[in-house]
Order: structure tokens, then C-alpha cells, then sequence
């Protein structure tokens, strides 16, 4: 496991720990649209379609840029089929 993984999991164990903060559930999300782009292998496609957006609304969430991209790209309807 790596040293942050190893971080990441020290952290997670603590007892204030908190699993529900806005930016933890942004970053889920995000994780979890990045997992599924590289189960389907458009890992790359995703990324230039986030860039794209995000010029696009500049003001709009990373977390929305990403699930736009995501749509725009079907990563959901791709990764299943694989």
C-alpha cells in the first residue's frame, strides 16, 4: 500500500473523523467517475472532456465539471458493457 493510502486509512480511523462533509462526498464522486472511466479506458477522453467544460463554466464545481464529462462521454453506459 502506498505511503497516502497508508495516510489516508490513519486518518480514517480516528474517531472524529467525519464521512460526510461536502468536499468528501465531492471527492466520491469524482473518484468514483474516475474508476469507472479507467474500467472502460477512456481515462483520457474523460480528462480532455473535463478541460473542455471547465473552460466552458468556469464557475461551475469540479464535482459537476466531472459528472458533466462523464455524461457527455458515457463512461457509465460504456464501463458497463465491459
Amino acid at each position: 500500500m502506498s505511503n497516502s493510502r497508508v495516510k489516508y486509512e490513519e486518518i480514517r480511523q480516528k474517531p472524529d473523523f467525519n464521512h460526510d462533509t461536502p468536499q468528501q462526498r465531492s471527492v466520491a464522486i469524482i473518484v468514483e467517475i474516475l474508476q469507472a472511466s479507467d474500467h472502460a479506458s477512456l481515462t483520457k477522453d474523460l480528462l480532455a472532456k473535463v478541460l473542455e467544460i471547465s473552460k466552458q463554466g468556469p464557475n461551475l464545481t469540479p464535482v459537476v465539471v466531472f459528472q458533466i464529462a462523464a455524461d457527455a462521454i458515457k463512461v457509465d453506459e460504456l464501463c458497463n458493457t465491459k
